[in-house]
């Protein structure tokens, strides 16, 4: 037997054991895993079959014919020699089953692919936790280099300055490009990073090496990343020993196009200083020389109204020269606005300098992205390029509530979310999403707080792209501006910005919220995904708000970003729960989830197990996702939560071709309401909290009005939040925050409320109530109407409408007339048969429809023993508005048409 089988049979039955060998032996036979891929050899890592695997890497491996063998988890740990990494790597084995921690539940369960029984509340798995590396200390905190010299950066920060000079063992490579990569740690094993390029082609990867040029880690771009002049994204699992190599400023990016695959531009990453400090950058590149260029940080002092500049040159400044002379120039097309000559020091290698009293027109220029940087040398050297905002990929955003109002009296159940975007051109954009605002809006205005309302203060008012829900007040606010100052460009960066919601009743405002800053997430794009509004109970208005955008992808992870007013709220620190009925008919059968811990009110990151019932409720959407505070208080916030996914289909298989079939049709009944998609048979009630809710029905959307109960009071109160009236209770105040949730209308329901049940797709059943009880948490009694009791047998009973719950003894005559006839006391000649029933010829009757009854509005006649049925005839009306009354089987003409009706409906929508 080979080495490689017999390591692995060992470690199953005695432990550990190390495979140093970097290559496979001949003639050995693989592990199963996957097709061999070629590494670049000067990539440290270690070989284990036919299969190369990077350093830090864990896997379980795979041997035939037993299959995967998931109890053994194998590792490429880093060799070190004398403290340091050698970048060689050896495997590691180890067999866990004994290892695995007793869960700390009544209920856990073993996954499929897992080793250890887990939790449903586990974020990560023993299996995942695993590593062979020696502990990770905390991330650094490296000092701000500043005058002050007391700001901390709890995630370091770096930068990284590629030139084509800087391209290691290619010699001069002939480009005039030159980019900056901004890094920001996120983990020991995974960092952010933000490209900004120009005067190259299309780039193709990215390579990380050391300082000898060794090559660690290499990252294709993506056909959509290589499509723009600005690269977000993250690169993960790149090891403990690189994390570290780059906090000790050891590491080198070499960056690859069409063109150079062996590498177009490279430099070394650095601390960044200033960067992550200044409003707007610039990249400067040369017409004249290849492989040099920099970079330049403006800072602008919105008080003095004056820009400081720092640039950061390769190549710019001959070697030979100790001192020289260099130009400066901003321009804005042909037109000279600042000039300076100073000496370059290249010891400090940064050229600095101010630029005082910055006039108005001129900071428009900046802001917009219209002013030119030239640098020029005393050896005619030059270079230049276009100003702009500061590179960013967060997106910058406003929870809002009435919590953020100076005015603590006013308090509202509303809330909503203002997401603003930050473009290479200056230009912003930007999404505004309210719900439960009191009255129509006034006005939306991103502004400075400041204690006076001077018009300086404001930035933009987007009130004229609001645009409300139907028959709501509620709506949303799309579009971009770009119209702005230097100032402002710094303001919304420093996160120095409000956002004010105000409506005709609360003029001074309604909802506010700070701008502050979101980190850049793969899998969120805050622009494009509707938000999931977090708000307290209807009944008892807290003020606060919240919003959380989640998203599941192909895997089955559910990405999250959560987040609540300001940093020093009620709900700064709380949890936020996942709560679902796995049946939709038991309210007592739930499950739920902790999805994360809020600090300073945002919460971000993935779960990559989530309980089936919790998916297939997600699916239906009657998932909760609640916040509540850590606390003592009783204010929550919730929101109801669908995401159409197949996460629950344990047995369908994405890949077969039935499961995707099935898919696709279901795929051409789905409806698209309000910026989301739903499945054919889906319930939602709609955005704008309006007295209605919605059901796809084959890619067709109803919506039906909801049907109001009979009270049995004469006293009815009906709240400005509430769709029906009801009979005031005295215990009212003990119970306004006690509700149920009802799954049929997607509503929470007061104790001791009564309303018809909503069964989709036929809309509200009002021959049937459901109350709120008292006493326990979404228990809920739904129950047939009583009707009266009939004084004629259930067979002579008619409904007057088809519709009617309850059936009446008709005007007709009595049981004794009914016209049975036989064959001993009428003649037989041409009579009908229908049923049990004979009826003779010419004679007329009204149908029976079980279990209807008699029809009133239809009649049949015997004709020559064929029966002939018919819908009694209505005369032709010319009116436009017509009724029906009840009892009569033709509609009328009326000019009053139902006042009541619609004067009950304009006042429901003027409160939703």
């Amino acid at each position: 037997m080979d080495v490689i089988i017999l390591s692995i049979l060992i470690l199953v039955h005695f432990g550990t054991v190390e495979c140093k060998f970097r290559k496979p032996p001949d003639g050995v036979l693989a592990l199963v895993e996957d097709k061999y891929v070629r590494i670049p050899q000067r990539k440290p890592g270690c070989w284990l079959g036919n299969n190369f695997y990077d350093l830090e890497s864990r896997w379980s491996p795979s041997l035939e014919p037993q299959g995967v063998m998931v109890c053994v988890i194998c590792q490429c740990v880093t060799v070190y020699s004398k403290g340091r990494s050698s970048y060689q790597g050896k495997v590691r084995c180890k067999n866990i089953k004994h290892e695995c921690p007793e869960p700390k539940c009544l209920n856990p369960k073993l996954l499929d692919g897992k080793c250890c029984k887990s939790c449903p509340n586990d974020e990560i798995s023993f299996e995942e936790r695993y590593t062979f590396a020696p502990p990770m200390p905390p991330l650094p905190q490296l000092a701000d280099l500043s005058d002050e010299g007391d700001n901390t950066i709890d995630h370091p920060s770096f930068i990284a300055l590629l030139v084509g000079r800087a391209v290691p063992n290619a010699g001069h490579v002939k480009t005039r490009g030159v980019a900056t990569v901004h890094v920001r740690i996120l983990s020991w094993t995974s960092f952010h990073f933000a490209i900004r390029y120009v005067q190259i082609g299309r780039p193709k990867s990215l390579y990380l090496l050391d300082d000898t040029n060794k090559v660690l880690h290499r990252r294709l771009f993506t056909k959509r990343e290589r499509s723009k002049s600005k690269i977000c994204s993250t690169w993960s699992d790149v090891g403990f020993s690189s994390i570290q190599q780059l906090t000790n400023q050891r590491l080198r990016i070499v960056m690859t196009t069409d063109k150079y695959p062996e590498g177009e531009i490279a430099g070394n990453i650095t601390v960044d200083a200033i960067a992550e400090r200044g409003s707007f950058g610039a990249l400067l590149t040369s017409t004249k020389k290849y492989g040099i260029g920099g970079y330049s940080v403006f800072l602008y002092d919105i008080r003095a109204k004056s820009l400081t500049y720092v640039i950061k040159t390769d190549g710019f400044i001959d070697d030979n020269s100790f001192q020289t002379i260099y130009h400066l120039t901003m321009e804005s097309e042909t037109n000279i606005l600042y000039h300076e000559s100073r000496h370059y020091d290249e010891k400090s290698n940064f050229i600095t300098g101010i630029w005082q009293r910055v006039k108005s027109k001129h900071s428009k220029l900046l802001a917009r992205g219209n002013l030119t940087i030239r640098v020029t040398s005393k050896e005619g050297v030059s270079m230049e390029g276009t100003v702009r905002p500061r590179l960013t990929c967060s997106y910058f955003l406003a929870v809002l509530s009435s919590s953020g109002l100076r005015n603590k009296k006013t308090v509202t159940q509303g809330g909503g979310t203002a997401v603003f975007q930050l473009n290479e051109d200056g230009r912003i954009t930007y999404k505004v999403y309210m719900a439960g605002l009191q009255s129509a809006v006034t006005s939306l205005v991103l502004h400075k707080l400041s204690k006076s309302r001077r018009r300086s203060n404001i930035v933009v008012d987007v009130a004229d792209n609001f645009r409300p829900f139907p028959g709501s007040t509620d709506g949303e606010a799309m579009g971009s501006f770009r119209g702005i100052q230097a100032k402002h460009t710094t303001l919304l960066l420093g996160g120095s910005l409000h956002f004010t919601v105000s409506t005709r009743q609360n003029p001074r405002g309604e909802l506010r919220g700070s701008v502050m800053e979101v980190p850049y997430m793969d899998s969120m794009n805050l622009l494009k995904m509707h938000p999931f509004l977090l708000l307290g109970h209807y009944l008892n208005p807290i003020g606060a708000a919240g919003a959380a955008w989640l998203h599941l992808d192909r895997e089955c992870n559910l990405h999250y970003y959560i987040a609540t007013p300001g940093e020093s709220g009620e709900f700064s620190s709380a949890k936020a729960t996942l709560i679902s009925s796995s049946d939709v008919s038991s309210f007592g059968n739930t499950s739920e989830i902790l999805i994360a811990t809020l600090s300073k009110g945002r919460a971000n990151g993935v779960i990559d197990y989530i309980p089936d019932t919790i998916c297939q409720s997600i699916h239906g959407g009657t998932a909760i996702l609640q916040i509540e505070p850590e606390t003592l208080s009783s204010n929550i916030l919730q929101t109801t939560v669908r995401l159409s996914n197949s996460c629950w289909k344990k047995d369908a298989d994405p890949q077969d071709g039935d499961y995707q079939h099935e898919r696709n049709v279901e795929n051409e009944h789905h409806c698209y309401y309000e910026s989301q998609m739903y499945d054919d048979g889906a319930t939602w009630r709609p955005i704008d909290e309006s007295c209605n809710t919605c059901v796809c029905v084959r890619g067709k959307i109803n919506c039906h009005p909801v049907i109001c109960p009979e009270i049995q009071c004469s006293n009815p109160v009906k709240s400005i939040t509430e769709c029906c009236p009801r009979c005031p209770d005295e215990n009212t105040t003990e119970l306004k925050n006690k509700s149920c949730f009802f799954h049929g209308d997607k509503r929470w329901h007061s104790y001791g409320t009564t309303w018809h049940p909503y069964v989709p797709p036929f809309g509200y059943i009002p021959c049937a109530v459901c109350k709120c009880l008292e006493g326990s948490l979404q228990e809920v009694n739904c129950t047939r109407i009583s009707c009266p009791e009939l004084t004629c047998s259930v067979q002579e009973a008619i409904r007057i409408n088809v519709n009617d719950c309850c059936q009446i003894c008709p005007d007709l005559p009595t049981t004794t007339e009914v016209r049975l006839l036989t064959q001993q006391d009428k003649n037989m000649d041409g009579a009908c048969h229908v049923g049990e029933d004979i009826f003779h010829d010419g004679e007329q009757w009204h149908p029976r429809v079980a279990p209807f009854g008699f029809m009133k509005c239809y009649y049949c006649k015997c004709v020559n023993g064929k029966t002939k049925c018919r819908r009694n005839k209505c005369k032709h009306l010319n009116c436009k508005r017509q009724y029906r009354p009840i009892g009569s089987c033709c509609s009328e003409c009326t000019e009053t048409i139902s006042r009541s009706r619609r004067k009950n409906g304009r006042r429901r929508s003027e409160f939703t």
